[in-house]
């Protein structure tokens, strides 16, 4: 078994994403304010993932590796620094190979 990652969210949020019975899905996935610090947070639910990057599609950098936080295919990781807008991309690895998700378009104003 995989040694994971604690997640910054309580066990039954996460018990009720794994077992898609999150009320409000969008609330905690993808990328919000840290809740501790500063900067981002960015969480993914793919269950067939080993790896997951994050990747800002301007500059094609690594911007995140996230940490897997559940057997079940929850990912969580912090964005170094906060930005406005900005698209990202998500590549995910499974055992095949790696697979590119979506491309978002994240714009967040505080």
């Amino acid at each position: 078994m995989k040694n994971l990652a604690k997640s910054l969210l309580d066990n039954e949020e996460v018990s009720a994403i794994v077992n898609v019975k999150h009320r409000d899905i969008f609330s905690v996935l993808g990328i919000h304010k840290h809740p501790m610090t500063s900067g981002l947070i960015v969480r993914a639910f793919l269950p067939e993932a080993l790896s997951v990057e994050v990747i800002d599609t301007k500059t094609d950098a690594l911007v995140a590796e996230l940490n897997q936080v559940d057997q079940a295919g929850l990912f969580e990781g912090k964005l170094g620094r906060k930005r406005n807008v900005f698209d990202i991309v998500y590549v995910f690895h499974t055992k095949m190979k790696p697979l590119l998700l979506t491309t978002h378009t994240v714009i967040l104003r505080y």
